[in-house]
């Protein structure tokens, strides 16, 4: 069981079938970047990142190298969601990116401060899109692994 986050993993967060399967097409044309679980609520983002109840399984639900987080997810949005990973201190994936159509300076601030490092608007254009996770794998493998083991 590692409590370390997997190498070359994301975690997608998203509630568009749309922009999930853009995504998904995105990331087969990644050298070894994969996305290792679709999750469409902040509830469920939270419960993984808890490690509670199907989500307790290290070993088929690790901790991801990167979260692409949908910035305005219904019930349990992706501020508030970053806010509870922040107050109860669970372990983080070494990126978190934001992923929205609408973008709202001050919330994209106030996801910064949460602990958020990237925003990415959210592209219809699949080339775009392709493009963005070609720049994400550049940089997760360019960053010093400064990872600290989670607790379990």
């Amino acid at each position: 069981m590692s409590l370390f986050p997997r190498p070359n993993t994301v975690l997608l967060v998203d509630d568009s079938a749309d922009d999930g399967f853009i995504l998904k097409w995105a990331f087969r044309h990644a050298d070894r970047l994969k996305i290792i679980c679709i999750l469409t609520t902040g509830e469920e983002a939270l419960a993984y990142f808890q490690r509670v109840g199907k989500y307790s399984n290290h070993d088929l639900f690790p901790i991801p190298e990167g979260l692409l987080l949908d910035m305005y997810l219904p019930g349990l949005s992706g501020i508030q969601f970053l806010r509870e990973l922040t107050e109860k201190r669970l372990c983080r994936p070494k990126r978190i990116i934001l992923l929205t159509t609408d973008p709202h300076p001050q919330d994209i601030r106030q996801a910064f401060s949460l602990g958020a490092q990237m925003f990415q608007s959210k592209a219809a254009d699949a080339g775009r899109m392709k493009e963005f996770v070609k720049r994400l794998e550049r940089s997760l493998a360019q960053e010093p692994e400064t990872f600290r083991a989670c607790s379990s």
